[in-house]
């Protein structure tokens, strides 16, 4: 595929207020109606479009905007795209034996909210688990390879669940631990060695 880029025609989404006439509609309804108007418009088939990056022009920084983001027409949207990444690039570095208190402080320092291993932790390594095994049913039966987006991810989390019984904040911890009564810590001396030995093929 080429790399050059081209641009073709110029449309906008209609402008919607804070539970205006539009509160009801999916901004990705809105981004896709505008996208396929803008095709339309510049005589350029659906067949001849490989990905599809949608944002504002002009960044608001309040709620009277409706800003839709569609990130290629595949499964998972921004959370495929944005979110599995973030996920994953944690669990690499964790897999180069990079100490995850490491990881998270960098995540932050770089303008995260939270770093990757503890946001990994809230939405619980056996949800990882439940999308991994979805992903490849959905693989094997579509003739994709999704799973590769997140395979250190998938990969680390059944090592935790399975060899340690780690499956996330919600189910008593993760990569950290979190008494009632203080602040979460990395779980064990050490996840990195716990589980180097269940996961050789990690390290």
């Amino acid at each position: 595929m080429d790399n050059d880029v081209f641009v073709v025609s110029a449309l906008r989404t209609a402008f919607g207020k804070f539970c205006g006439t539009l509160r009801e509609t999916p901004t990705y309804e809105l981004g896709a109606f505008v996208i396929e108007e803008a095709l339309q418009k510049a005589g350029v088939s659906k067949e001849q479009v490989d990905e599809v990056f949608m944002g504002c022009a002009i960044h608001a920084e309040n709620e009277d905007f409706v800003s839709p983001i569609v990130v290629n027409d595949s499964r998972g949207f921004f959370t495929s795209r944005v979110f599995t990444t973030f996920l994953e690039e944690g669990c690499k570095l964790l897999k180069e034996g990079i100490d995850p208190i490491l990881i998270d402080a960098l995540a932050r320092q770089a303008g995260m909210p939270v770093g990757p291993l503890a946001i990994h932790d809230e939405v619980s390594q056996e949800l990882t688990r439940k999308l991994g095994e979805t992903n490849q049913e959905l693989d094997e039966a579509r003739g994709e390879n999704y799973c590769r987006l997140s395979a250190t991810t998938d990969e680390i989390a059944r090592c935790l669940i399975e060899e340690f019984g780690r499956r996330g904040r919600v189910y008593g911890g993760g990569y950290y631990e979190y008494p009632a009564d203080g602040k979460k810590f990395i779980w064990g001396e050490g996840i990195l060695s716990a589980c180097g030995k269940a996961c050789k093929n990690l390290w």
